[in-house]
């Protein structure tokens, strides 16, 4: 995220801003319907094929608690919004090759690894990550990354750096394997397969520029020295109207207080998941 936006990473991980919600977004929650069929199949049913009948079940309960709205209740309007986003994620979870589900894969494991850069000192730099799925199969290590979107899986492998860092992590923590990663675009929309894309081989001179990469981004970060950035992306970041307002000379962090709550930090989830 500090790639494409540093004032989008103060917002959501210094300031641990998040929206309070007034309605699921619909995208958004399709494609959470999605990861959560792919997630439930690969770690319940590993080796298996997906059949219709549970991709749709399992579609409509995510859905269903998606759409549900806590504070108010509402169950014929979240009905009609299972029924009218449901199709969707049918459609994009039935573009899945049939690769996918016949291996075994570890699904959302946390990443976790130490990067030692010439500022770090000798402690290091924390790294976590969680990729969507990675195997490793006769010392070739794969990642893979589920999309919802048309977009061409290409356009990911040569222009987003998310799983270019999930493959670094993984060579530090498997220095004898050979990573390759790959990028799978399903779209909720339109009825032709999904575009495919080869594994990528994480060369060496790719490790080294992706260890590079992340060193600049690193030396950078500092949350009193974040400019926003005008991108495409900016249409469906959950950030936009305190920028709005501070490219209109408003005071953005006044809307924060009524717009936006803080998360929990890492540590303060962990204790509570511990206490509990």
């Amino acid at each position: 995220l500090y790639h494409d936006c540093e004032r989008a990473w103060k917002y959501r991980y210094h300031d641990r801003l998040v929206k309070v919600s007034q309605g699921r977004n619909p995208a958004m929650a399709s494609g959470t319907a999605v990861h959560y069929v792919v997630e439930h199949q690969t770690t319940e049913r590993p080796g298996e094929m997906l059949r219709p009948d549970d991709a749709r079940a399992l579609a409509t309960e995510c859905l269903n608690d998606e759409f549900r709205n806590l504070e108010y209740p509402d169950a014929e309007k979240t009905k009609s919004q299972v029924e009218k986003y449901l199709p969707g994620v049918v459609r994009a979870v039935g573009k899945i090759p049939e690769d996918v589900w016949a291996q075994s894969w570890h699904v959302e494991w946390d990443l976790d690894t130490t990067l030692y850069t010439p500022t770090s000192g000798d402690e290091g730099v924390h790294l976590i990550g969680r990729p969507d799925l990675w195997t490793m199969n006769d010392g070739v290590l794969e990642v893979l990354d589920v999309k919802t979107t048309k977009t061409d899986p290409m356009t990911y492998m040569l222009w987003f750096p998310q799983i270019r860092y999930y493959a670094m992590m993984l060579q530090d923590m498997y220095p004898e394997a050979v990573v390759q990663y790959r990028y799978l675009c399903v779209p909720t929309t339109g009825d032709k397969p999904a575009p495919q894309s080869p594994a990528w081989i994480f060369t060496p001179k790719q490790v080294r520029r992706a260890r590079e990469e992340v060193e600049r981004l690193l030396s950078r970060m500092d949350p009193e020295m974040t400019e926003m950035r005008a991108l495409r992306r900016c249409d469906w970041c959950e950030f936009k109207t305190l920028c709005t307002l501070d490219i209109t000379g408003g005071d953005p962090m006044s809307l924060a207080k009524e717009e936006f709550a803080t998360r929990l930090s890492r540590e303060e989830r962990e204790k509570q998941v511990y206490e509990n």
